[in-house]
């Protein structure tokens, strides 16, 4: 299997606070993976209006990582962290 990529619980509280100053105050956005399931998931859980994704990504916590950073499959794209968040009784990776 492959290696599991982490980071210290400083790493990702820098990166959270680096995403959400990228979100909140300079109008950043997110590209997500276009998947079958994923846009199902995203209807089913009323996030399909970009101000949804944005809501909850802004409450991520150090807690809620899983994994990364890990490079991107897309050349010069940025690296790819995991977060894992319970939200309305289902477990959302992030």
């Amino acid at each position: 299997m492959g290696n599991k990529t982490t980071a210290t619980y400083d790493e990702v509280k820098q990166f959270l606070d680096q995403l959400k100053v990228w979100l909140e105050f300079l109008n950043g956005y997110i590209v997500y993976e276009k998947k079958d399931k994923n846009e199902q998931f995203m209807v089913d859980m009323d996030w399909d209006k970009a101000d949804k994704k944005k809501e909850w990504i802004l409450k991520l916590e150090p807690e809620d990582y899983y994994e990364g950073p890990d490079p991107n499959e897309k050349p010069g794209a940025n690296p790819v962290w995991k977060f894992g968040k319970r939200i309305e009784g289902k477990l959302c990776y992030i």
